[in-house]
């Protein structure tokens, strides 16, 4: 494989992203969607993507992106959020799991699969995609809902029990040696590895990591460098091994979540994520062999409705029998209706050890694409299907009617009615200080921890670069944006920003060239150093209507 051709085919799947992804936004639809329509006219309806180019530069572009939403995926796993859905997200995803299992290898069987393709089908059909649901949830901002919290709580029990299957196929990396005695020692090679792995992994959590990483959030750009480092250092190791590198990937992502730098390398990652969601589906969907899944039509409409119906329904009356209310329930089923990206990697790992056919991966890989795209369309609409679910009364026999005290969703707390300070510089903690003792509701924002310490005010480790950052900040509610920073560009970005919010914003000048540059900016008002920076604060917001009368001593 070439580097022009490596080129030419990434320049390709981007191109057909970006361009589809305008007509998708047009059209309301899911970019996840919109991705997979852009590969399946990339590959098999115009053929742009010869064969020989798929067997290598998507299959290349196709590990690397998977090994990153691996360790994105990884990222996800807080044992912290695990806790918070407790006890319902572990029983829910671990009856799920068994009866999915059980149910799926059933009718695959009925279907007259052998029965070695009839258990990875069943495997295939059990998971949902992590990728599509936190994306989803994401884009309608339901992740810290509650049923958006038990979804996520169902995904990590199914991420646990994929890497217990992907360490079996690594014991059974030799089909030509099916000796049972040999066939024994592979397996348990490899699960011995993988508990190494996973105690390596959990050790460098604990022991390792915090103190490097610890440094490195004082240069924020510095944390996504040390984190890939470290994930790949986990797949090179899995390598060695004979492991799966996606499962090194994801070991390293669940050692970084567990790390308080975690949720600001999460607002870096998310870019980087964004890119690797794009290239996987495409890929994706560039792969699909229509031709060989046309000839199990009625067994890829089965699977189908399995996936689609089948699935959720169970995980919603499991859900309801845990006490969650219909709506809870009905809204967690909805979006795990799908196939997971750990199914593709489990079957395409059983045909490289000649376990499956080939066949069996294109008929995977057409119900993959399938319930992608019909479940993104589902959970865009998800509130007004249950309404219009309970309104017809097709609810009544599955669920128990639990109260909807449980059901309103529990959207992130973001302050109100605050000012914000960027910059934790002499002139940053000043007015932070200033500003909390005369009465005001501050929150110090700077992205090196250390200038946080010892304020008296609530604080936020974050780079205001990032637009997740100035959400989580509350940014839109706050009654004034202050920057510190003796940074041009990041203050012209973020009094850009503040003001397309409507917040007014003020801005640290730092020299008359600086000045003369931000009076482009209309509505942004400057802080002389030389003046009392407090005291200028105070002006503005009595100026503006918004100051808070001291409370009496």
């Amino acid at each position: 494989m070439s580097n022009t051709a490596f080129m030419s085919a990434l320049g390709l799947m981007i191109g057909a992203a970006a361009g589809v992804n305008l007509v998708a936004r047009a059209l309301r639809m899911p970019t996840i969607v919109a991705y997979l329509i852009a590969g399946l006219l990339l590959g098999p309806v115009l053929g742009l993507l010869e064969a020989e180019s798929r067997s290598g530069v998507l299959e290349t572009i196709g590990e690397m992106g998977i090994v990153l939403l691996m360790f994105l995926v990884g990222l996800e796993l807080n044992l912290d959020r695990l806790r918070e859905v407790g006890k319902v997200a572990v029983a829910a995803g671990i009856g799920q799991v068994i009866i999915t299992a059980s149910a799926a290898f059933g009718i695959s069987m009925l279907l007259a699969f052998p029965i070695q393709e009839a258990i990875f089908l069943s495997v295939a059909l059990t998971f949902s995609s992590t990728v599509v649901v936190v994306k989803l949830l994401d884009q309608k901002g339901e992740l810290h809902a509650r049923h958006g919290q038990i979804a996520l709580g169902i995904l990590l029990i199914q991420d646990l029990v994929v890497i217990v299957v992907l360490t079996l196929l690594a014991g059974l990396a030799s089909p030509e040696s099916m000796d049972p005695w040999m066939v024994a020692q592979n397996i348990g090679r490899a699960f011995l590895g993988m508990g190494g792995l996973l105690v390596l992994s959990m050790l460098a959590a604990r022991h390792v990591l915090p103190r490097p990483f610890r440094w490195a959030a004082r240069a924020p750009r510095t944390l996504l460098v040390w984190s890939l480092a470290f994930c790949f250092l986990m797949v090179s190791l899995a390598h060695a091994l004979s492991l799966s590198p996606e499962a090194g990937a994801f070991l390293a992502g669940v050692s970084v979540a567990q790390l308080g730098a975690s949720r600001e390398l999460g607002r870096r990652i998310h870019p980087l994520m964004s890119f690797f969601v794009a290239v996987f589906f495409v890929s994706l969907g560039a792969q699909i062999d229509i031709q060989a899944a046309a000839g199990y039509g009625p067994a890829a409409l089965i699977f189908l409705g399995f996936a689609l119906l089948a699935k959720p329904i169970l995980i919603m009356w499991l859900l309801s029998r845990l006490g969650e209310s219909d709506r809870v329930a009905f809204l967690s089923a909805l979006s795990l209706g799908q196939l997971s990206e750990f199914s593709l990697i489990v079957i395409g790992a059983a045909v490289s050890t000649q376990m499956v056919g080939h066949h069996v991966l294109a008929l995977v890989g057409a119900v993959s694409v399938s319930a992608f795209i019909i479940s993104a369309f589902l959970a865009v609409h998800s509130d007004r299907l249950y309404s219009g679910f309970e309104r017809l009364g097709l609810l009544r026999q599955l669920l128990r009617h639990h109260p909807d005290a449980l059901s309103t969703p529990k959207k992130p707390k973001h302050p109100r009615g605050h000012i914000i300070v960027v910059g934790m510089n002499d002139l940053g903690r000043k007015l932070a200080l200033e500003l909390h003792e005369r009465g005001e509701s501050v929150l110090a924002i700077d992205s090196n921890p250390a200038r946080l310490t010892a304020l008296p005010c609530p604080t936020m480790a974050a780079d205001i670069e990032y637009e997740a950052s100035l959400e989580e900040a509350g940014l839109a509610h706050a009654k004034l944006a202050v920057s510190a920073l003796r940074m041009a560009s990041t203050n012209a970005l973020f009094a850009v920003r503040s003001q397309s919010l409507g917040v007014p914003v003020a801005l640290h000048v730092f020299d008359h060239s600086v000045a003369e540059s931000l009076k482009d900016l209309e509505s942004c008002y400057l802080v002389q150093p030389k003046l009392e920076a407090g005291q200028q604060i105070m002006s503005l917001l009595d100026g503006l209507g918004l100051s808070r009368p001291l409370e009496p001593a």
